[in-house]
């Protein structure tokens, strides 16, 4: 036992000193800072699922007093967890920034720039029929495929770049200096004129000029790789590992997260689509997993216990505390299962 302890006390250390890098800190606050999107998005697709005439199956439709607007729940969807990797791009740039003291503005506007200069993928034609008047209109919309978990990479560059950039150039004072009368907001907005500028002719150019497309790079050769994590081997040795650095005092999920939170979210976001268009789900090992094994394996009883139990009655006050929160974990788990 003490062999085993000795062999994970070396081991954490190197993982607790990656766990404490500001680049790993601003994945692991980018991503936790976009839950929320998920989450709502989550909820009116389940709503599309219940509420969609058939879908379950023939015949079968749970909540049938929506299915008039069952179609409406998706433009929710479509506008949040399909547009993922834009509100992304801008939590992990502020998230990144505050690690270098760099106003929240500066940061969100620098990032999300950084990230559509990135992600450009040139426009396309699209036409609008109208209800009412049976008449189409054309127009030129941008081409926002790379808006979802598939351009989540290209928005944790964009964000580390972009602020890396930022943090230079104040540190070597390129920067346009205004008098001290100036008011704050004006004195940060020209300050960071020139670091966007940067910013800007660096992403372009590799976007535009060297028409280097980082999102088809990392699908076509890295996530092919990587995709092969997706197995229950890979998930449970993930776990394990993560048990052990808790048991010795450290935080595994915040160690490990930012290894595996990008890649469940891109695999999330496919099983979504997959789910939209009615296709099977490809993907097993998505984000929140954990609350349908390890917290049904381990909370869940601890609470049965806590709640039953005649000797331990002073504690069944706080199990009665903990349980709505558990309630809203499988809540959780089922909105992006469905």
């Amino acid at each position: 036992m003490n062999y085993f302890v000795n062999v994970l006390d070396k081991i954490s250390k190197p993982m607790k000193r990656f766990g404490e890098l500001k680049a790993i800190k601003a994945i692991q606050e980018g991503l936790v800072g976009s839950v929320g999107i998920t989450i709502i998005g989550a909820i009116f697709l389940l709503l599309y699922v219940l509420s969609a005439p058939d879908y379950l199956a023939e015949g079968v439709t749970v909540l049938p007093f929506l299915s008039d607007i069952c179609d409406k729940f998706l433009i929710i969807n479509a506008l949040t967890m399909n547009m993922l990797a834009l509100y992304v791009s801008v939590s992990i740039a502020i998230a990144f920034g505050k690690e270098y003291d760099i106003e929240p503005i500066t940061s969100a506007l620098s990032g999300l720039m950084a990230f559509i200069l990135l992600s450009n993928n040139g426009t396309q034609t699209a036409v609008l029929m109208s209800e009412l008047t049976d008449q189409s209109n054309s127009f030129t919309a941008l081409d926002a495929t790379y808006y979802n978990g598939g351009g989540l990479i290209v928005a944790i560059i964009a964000g580390f770049v972009s602020i890396y950039i930022i943090h230079l150039c104040y540190k070597w004072n390129v920067r346009i200096k205004m008098p001290s009368s100036v008011p704050d907001a004006v004195e940060n907005s020209f300050s960071a004129l020139i670091p966007y500028f940067i910013t800007a002719v660096i992403c372009w150019g590799i976007r535009s000029i060297l028409n280097f497309d980082i999102s088809q790079w990392f699908t076509t050769a890295l996530l092919p790789i990587l995709g092969a994590a997706d197995n229950c081997f890979t998930y449970t040795l993930f776990n394990f590992i993560k048990t052990c650095l808790w048991s010795v005092g450290l935080n595994g999920d915040n160690m490990l997260s930012a290894i595996c939170t990008p890649l469940n979210t891109i695999w999330l976001n496919e099983n979504v689509a997959a789910a939209t268009a009615g296709e099977t789900l490809s993907h097993v090992w998505i984000a929140n997993i954990g609350r349908l094994d390890m917290w049904v394996s381990s909370v869940w009883p601890i609470l049965f216990l806590l709640l039953t139990s005649k000797k331990l009655k002073h504690m069944k006050p706080f199990a009665i505390a903990c349980t709505p929160a558990a309630i809203f974990g499988i809540v959780v788990m089922a909105c992006q299962l469905f």
